[in-house]
């Protein structure tokens, strides 16, 4: 695993607080795994949307990211919208996969897919990404 990777692993409290654990298939392309906790919870039957979201930016950004290590660049998200297809519940383990569709010199479009562990499609999503130079993130100073 890239360096910039390995720190950011280690100081993002988004990923520690929440159980991700990553799996880089290919630089542009990667699998968050999250299992679902008590305090993701806005019912008693159902995570609440705020939650899927934060994993959707969080697969889509570490995929770009994963590309632009290669530049020594990181990733900022510009924007992103997503679909909620079927409610997150209690017990499931969300896999999350983001891939680049286009990378461009500073932008980046990114794609996710979040599915529970029954294959069930719970969200869809596209992201533009900003890449900048690494020493302008603070990684590496934590």
């Amino acid at each position: 695993m890239h360096p910039i990777i390995e720190q950011y692993q280690r100081t993002n409290q988004f990923g520690l607080t929440n159980g991700l654990e990553l799996n880089i298939l290919a630089p542009g392309s990667v699998v968050y795994t999250m299992p679902v906790q008590t305090a993701h919870l806005a019912l008693p039957s159902t995570v609440h949307g705020g939650i899927i979201a934060g994993l959707m930016d969080a697969v889509i950004s570490v995929a770009g990211l994963s590309l632009t290590v290669l530049e020594e660049k990181v990733v900022g998200t510009v924007e992103f919208k997503i679909n909620y297809l079927l409610p997150a519940k209690p017990g499931d383990v969300l896999t999350a996969s983001g891939k680049v569709l286009k990378a461009g010199k500073r932008l980046l479009i990114v794609s996710g897919e979040i599915h529970n562990q029954k294959k069930e499609r719970i969200a869809i999503g596209t992201g533009t990404l900003n890449s900048y130079p690494v020493a302008l993130s603070g990684i590496g100073e934590a």
